[in-house]
């Protein structure tokens, strides 16, 4: 059996850190108090994923998958160990999304209501919807990708140990018009790393069972 758990944690590992042409998908949960309606926040579905953009970089893509109005007006990075360097890049985006990456007033910017849960932005890295930004930001439908330049295995072992931390403001939250942060939260497997998984776990089982069967 402690055999089993051995090769179950390996196989774990190997899903999460040795296929990286799969996204590790992150979502976000809200800082409270929050402002918006339970409601509102139960119809919103902001996620990160993030993959290895190959020569060095790493990518985050943010997406917002809500059914309600709302717009992710900027992104914030509290990079504890300094992982990620400056000097980060759009990558992509999809819709009218137009954002710049560093800081217009350097030690001013925080994510709005951070300092509650000691998020603190590495500043160089926050990334903002130009103006006006309802028009600009990650609206409903649409996505913005991000290149940092990291190792990615480190980069994904520190937002699974908190090191690393993502932040989104997000603006104009449906009838309300309200706005609220949210930082990474639950890591959500991809369904090619389920598939990956399952079969690691579905390999181990079998020696078992032709073990029993050679037994009998």
């Amino acid at each position: 059996m402690r055999r089993f758990w051995v090769s179950l944690s390996f196989a774990l590992f190997s899903v999460v850190f040795t296929a990286p042409a799969s996204a590790v998908s992150f979502s976000f949960s809200p800082i409270t108090p929050a402002n918006s309606s339970p409601g509102d926040l139960a119809n919103l579905s902001l996620n990160l994923d993030v993959t290895e953009g190959g020569a060095g970089n790493v990518l985050f893509e943010f997406e917002n998958l809500s059914s309600i109005s709302s717009v992710i007006a900027q992104i914030y990075f509290d990079d504890q160990t300094l992982l990620l360097l400056s000097g980060g890049a759009v990558q992509s985006s999809i819709g009218t999304v137009s954002f710049t990456i560093g800081d217009p007033n350097p030690g001013t910017n925080n994510l709005p209501g951070g300092n509650s849960i000691g998020f603190a932005a590495t500043e160089v890295l926050n990334a903002y919807a130009s103006n006006p930004a309802p028009q600009n930001g990650i609206n409903p439908g649409e996505s913005l990708t991000l290149s940092y330049a990291g190792d990615f295995s480190q980069v994904i072992a520190a937002l699974f140990s908190g090191q690393l931390r993502a932040g989104i403001h997000v603006q104009s939250i449906g009838q309300r018009g309200s706005s609220d942060s949210f930082v990474t939260g639950t890591a959500v497997p991809e369904p090619s790393a389920l598939i990956l998984l399952s079969s690691a776990i579905l390999g181990l089982g079998l020696p078992r069972r032709k073990r029993k069967a050679a037994a009998k």
